[in-house]
């Protein structure tokens, strides 16, 4: 009654299509998926073994020698691991033979270092099991959540037990991004952290005030936080002579006056960079440079200084700046140091060596008093 059709097993070609293609892709992710994993696991296992070589390493002081500070400052020289996270690894390798459930679990690719970093901050042997089940459920960022809600819950002598982190412990921290801003945080006490949020209150209120007449641009705490640092240094703070704009503020400004260089031709004017290298557009030059002095640095078209001064046994100030700004903090291997360095000579003044860039270089104060 029905036509018939002799029984194939290739489909339709339809079908073909929507069927085995989503398929395949379905299991190529799949394939992918387990592959991740599973490179995760070594990678963390391989964590574990190097953290076991830091230990060791630390433990029989091998890294030890002529101007190495520390381990991290070894990490960051010989592996090229900056020092923050190098401090980080060593803190952790510190930590890990005292708590062996966490060890067991890390060595055998359970947990991810991520995790092992945030419990080794608060774990001892009597919680260590039961944060170690939170690491095997949970996520790293919740790890990390329920390990900064318990250090805001211990009582002050349990904190001071915790390594690098006195009880009530004040700090700051700040650096600039590539772009020019600049980014800071820290810590204060409660009465310290209650008295700046006074200051940065009563300083939005007559932000706000100025603001409606139109005489002041922006409002809130970051607003107010530059306000009262202008107001500072403005008044020379309690009781001090008031500072001087130039004296107040010294930016350096570097400003390619070289027509003829490569970058003048792409940007169709002189290129400007502060001392840290980052470029500076024109008006924020012109912004900076409202009620500044100026100093007029020679460089070739490398940027080396040719010429900022003159010869003096004690380093004047002109070939200090030129220094800072050929060296940019401290030249021994690894190191970094940007702040609080020194003009050393390499051929000492007593044996004949003059003082100019030749013979001048950057080190901190520990390598200075090293050498």
């Amino acid at each position: 009654m029905f036509d018939s059709h002799p029984a194939s097993d290739t489909p339709h070609p339809d079908l073909q299509d929507t069927d085995t293609e989503p398929q395949t892709r379905f299991q190529h992710r799949e394939k992918l998926a387990r592959e991740i994993t599973t490179l995760a696991g070594h990678l963390n296992a391989g964590n574990y073994r190097f953290l076991k070589l830091l230990e060791e390493f630390d433990r029989d002081e091998g890294w030890g020698g002529a101007g190495i500070r520390s381990l991290a400052h070894w990490l960051n020289w010989q592996c090229g691991i900056s020092h923050p996270v190098a401090r980080e690894n060593v803190r952790v390798a510190r930590a890990l033979p005292a708590l062996p459930l966490i060890d067991a679990a890390f060595e055998q690719g359970q947990i991810s270092y991520s995790k092992v970093r945030a419990m080794t901050r608060v774990a001892t042997p009597e919680n260590e099991e039961y944060l170690l089940d939170i690491a095997r459920h949970g996520t790293a960022a919740h790890v990390e959540r329920v390990v900064r809600k318990y250090r805001r819950c211990r009582p002050p002598e349990e904190a001071s037990t915790e390594p690098g982190r006195e009880p009530g412990e004040e700090h700051f921290y700040c650096y600039t991004e590539d772009e020019g801003s600049v980014v800071f945080g820290g810590r204060l006490s409660g009465e310290q952290g209650q008295l700046l949020l006074k200051a940065l209150a009563a300083m939005i209120e007559d932000i706000d005030k100025t603001v409606s007449a139109g005489t002041s641009p922006g409002t809130g705490r970051a607003t107010a936080l530059v306000h009262i640092a202008e107001h500072y240094l403005a008044t020379g703070g309690s009781g001090a002579k008031p500072l001087a704009s130039h004296e107040a503020y010294q930016v350096l400004v570097h400003v390619n006056a070289n027509d003829a260089h490569p970058d003048n031709r792409i940007q169709g004017g002189h290129t400007c960079h502060d001392q840290d290298g980052r470029c500076l557009a024109p008006p924020v030059v012109r912004q900076l440079a409202c009620d500044a002095t100026r100093t007029t640095v020679l460089e070739n078209d490398r940027g080396a200084v040719l010429n900022i001064g003159r010869r003096s046994r004690v380093v004047p100030r002109r070939i200090a700046q030129a220094l800072r700004i050929r060296d940019g903090g401290c030249r021994f291997p690894g190191c970094g140091q940007r702040r609080w360095t020194d003009a050393h000579h390499i051929r000492h003044w007593m044996d004949g060596g003059e003082t100019s860039l030749d013979n001048l270089i950057t080190l901190c104060r520990f390598h200075h008093r090293s050498l």
